[in-house]
C-alpha cells in the first residue's frame, strides 16, 4: 500500500514545478470574507490572511446588512467596522477592500462572489444548530448551494494559529469514495496544491462492514475477506488516478484507511488528516437541504464537526467536472429508458417507497443514496407539473 513519505527534496521539486504550472492554470488572485461583527465572524481573518500572504491574492471583506430604520444606520455602523477590521488586517501586510452588501446574507455573498470574480469565500462556521445559528445550516449552507466558487469553513472553536499551516508547503487531503462525485473537488485541491507549492494525497476509507448480529468469531474471517477486497480495489482505484495524474507531470500520495467496526468513515477521515500532518482537506459537497440532505447524509459536514483540519467544500456549482444536472438521473447509453404513466397516489406510493428503502441504504453508499434522490425529485417535478396542467 502506497504511502506518506518524506517531504524533502521531492517537496522541494514539486515546488518549482508548480510555480511554473500555477502561472499556466491561474494563480487564487481574490478572497472574500463575509463577517457579521463577531468575534466568531472573525475567526475566519487568520485563513485568509495566511492564503493572501502565500499567494498574493486580493482580499475583500464584506458585511451584509438589513436597512432598519429602528436600528439607526445599520450601512454606516458595519462601514466602520469593516474598515476597522481591515486596518488591523493590514498591519500583517494584507491591505484588503471593503464593500457593505445588502439582502439575504447567502444570496448576497454569492452574488457578490460571482460579480468579483472571487475565486474563493473564506468563512467561520460555529456548528451550532437551532435558533441563534448563523453560520453552517443557515448562512453558510446558502453559501454553499449557491456560490460558484469553493468555500473554505473556518471552525469557532479552533485555534487560529492552524491557519498558518495552510502557506507552509501543505499537504492537501482529496477523500474520494470511487464516484464522479467526490472526484470534483480534484481540479480545486490541484489548483490549491500549485499555487500553495502543496502536497497532494489522495485518500479513500473503506467502512468497515455492519456487524448486524455481533462479533460472532464464526463470521470474522468473512469479515476480513470482505474488508481486504475492499481495501485492494480502494487501492487499485487510487493508483489509477495517481497514474492518470503523473501523466500530467504530478506526483501525488495514495493511502487507503479502513475504519473501525462502529467508525464511521467521516470520524476515519479527520482521524488520518491528523496521523498524517494534513494541512488542507478538500472535498465535494451536495449543498442538499430538506429530504435530499437526510437521504444522502454528508460525510462533508462529520468531517468539519469531528476533524481539525481546515476544509474547503466543493459547492455544486463550482465543480468543473462534467456531471448529470441536478434531478436528472444518469442513464447509460446501453440501457433502456422507461415511461411510466402514474396517478397521483400512485406516485406518492412511490415517493412514500423510496424514502424507506433510502433509510435502509448504508450511510457510506452515497452513489445509492444519490440515485434515490434523484428519482424523488422527478417524481416531485412530474407531480409539480401535473398540478399546474388544466
Amino acid at each position: 500500500m502506497a504511502a506518506f513519505g518524506d517531504r524533502g527534496t521531492a517537496r522541494k521539486e514539486r515546488a518549482m514545478d508548480s510555480r511554473k504550472h500555477a502561472q499556466a492554470e491561474g494563480m487564487i488572485e481574490s478572497l472574500l470574507v463575509p463577517l457579521d461583527g463577531s468575534e466568531v465572524g472573525e475567526r475566519a481573518l487568520p485563513y485568509a490572511r495566511a492564503l493572501a500572504q502565500a499567494t498574493g491574492a486580493r482580499v475583500l471583506l464584506v458585511r451584509v446588512v438589513w436597512e432598519d430604520p429602528a436600528q439607526g444606520d445599520a450601512r454606516s455602523d458595519a462601514q466602520a467596522y469593516l474598515q476597522q477590521v481591515a486596518e488591523e488586517l493590514g498591519r500583517s501586510g494584507v491591505v484588503p477592500q471593503v464593500e457593505i452588501l445588502e439582502g439575504g446574507a447567502a444570496e448576497a455573498i454569492s452574488l457578490e462572489a460571482r460579480r468579483r470574480g472571487a475565486d474563493l469565500i473564506v468563512m467561520t462556521t460555529h456548528g451550532r444548530t437551532g435558533v441563534g445559528r448563523w453560520l453552517y445550516g443557515s448562512v453558510a449552507e446558502g453559501v454553499l448551494r449557491l456560490a460558484e466558487v469553493p468555500v473554505l469553513l473556518a471552525r469557532a472553536w479552533q485555534d487560529p494559529t492552524v491557519a498558518d499551516r495552510i502557506a507552509d508547503h501543505p499537504r492537501i487531503m482529496v477523500p474520494l469514495d470511487g464516484s464522479p462525485f467526490a472526484e470534483r473537488a480534484l481540479p480545486v485541491a490541484e489548483r490549491l496544491a500549485d499555487v500553495l507549492h502543496g502536497e497532494l494525497a489522495l485518500v479513500r476509507a473503506v467502512p468497515a462492514p455492519d456487524l448486524v448480529f455481533g462479533p460472532d468469531r464464526a463470521v470474522w474471517p468473512l469479515l476480513e475477506s470482505e474488508i481486504q477486497a475492499g481495501a485492494a480495489e480502494a487501492q487499485s482505484y487510487l493508483e489509477g488516478l495517481a497514474r492518470q495524474m503523473a501523466e500530467r507531470g504530478r506526483s501525488v500520495m495514495v493511502e487507503v484507511c479502513v475504519s473501525e467496526v462502529g467508525e464511521t468513515v467521516g470520524k476515519t477521515l479527520a482521524d488520518a488528516a491528523r496521523r498524517r500532518d494534513i494541512g488542507l482537506m478538500v472535498m465535494s459537497t451536495h449543498g442538499f437541504t430538506g429530504i435530499k440532505r437526510l437521504l444522502l447524509g454528508s460525510t462533508a459536514e462529520e468531517v468539519l464537526h469531528v476533524g481539525a483540519t481546515p476544509l474547503v467544500m466543493v459547492p455544486p456549482r463550482a465543480a468543473t467536472a462534467a456531471s448529470p444536472q441536478d434531478g436528472e438521473a444518469h442513464v447509460p447509453a446501453d440501457r433502456p429508458r422507461l415511461s411510466l404513466q402514474l396517478g397521483a397516489d400512485d406516485a406518492s406510493l412511490i415517493r412514500t417507497a423510496l424514502a424507506a428503502y433510502a433509510r435502509t441504504l448504508p450511510a457510506d453508499d452515497q452513489e445509492a443514496r444519490a440515485r434515490v434522490a434523484r428519482l424523488l425529485d422527478q417524481i416531485s417535478r412530474a407531480q409539480g407539473q401535473a398540478n399546474k396542467s388544466p
